[in-house]
């Protein structure tokens, strides 16, 4: 087993993080993934209620 296969790659060092427009970037396609879970779970809220409405309807 070679001794490269673990920890960290030694090309970055950990004192260093991503450039700015970088994280920039990942804030906003976290924001994206946030809106669209938030449309989700609206779109799952909205079936629910249908569902339990129809399951009412049928008792």
């Amino acid at each position: 087993m070679s001794s490269k296969s673990k920890g960290t790659p030694s090309s970055s060092s950990p004192a260093e993080g991503p450039p700015a427009a970088s994280k920039t970037k990942v804030k906003e396609q976290i924001k994206i993934i946030v809106e669209d879970l938030e449309l989700v779970l609206g779109d799952l809220k909205d079936v629910a209620k249908e569902l339990k409405e129809g399951f009412y309807m049928c008792e």
